[in-house]
């Protein structure tokens, strides 16, 4: 859309519109059902966390950066056990 950033006006695109999108992604966030809250989390969230299950295991994340993200969202009690299994059978990579 525009080619040469030099003569692209931040100001004027995104500070007089700057929930221009908002609707648009809204509404694509309800389609995907990502922004549902589940027991007081995102859907989106809790999706995250179970990919860092799965990259956990397969030794391509740290447990470490898991666990924290599972205590940021007060989940840890919820997923100790597949934590716990991922942990049981990662494989090391990192």
């Amino acid at each position: 859309m525009y080619s040469d950033r030099s003569n692209f006006d931040w100001s004027t695109e995104f500070c007089q519109n700057p929930n221009k999108s908002a609707p648009t992604n809204s509404a694509d966030l309800m389609r995907s059902r990502r922004a549902i809250i589940d027991n007081g989390v995102p859907v989106d969230a809790r999706l995250r966390v179970e990919e860092m299950i799965i990259q956990v295991r397969k030794g391509n994340l740290d447990p470490e950066i898991l666990h924290k993200e599972l205590e940021a969202w007060q989940l840890f009690d919820e997923y100790q056990d597949q934590f716990f299994q991922a942990l049981k059978g990662r494989r090391l990579n990192f």
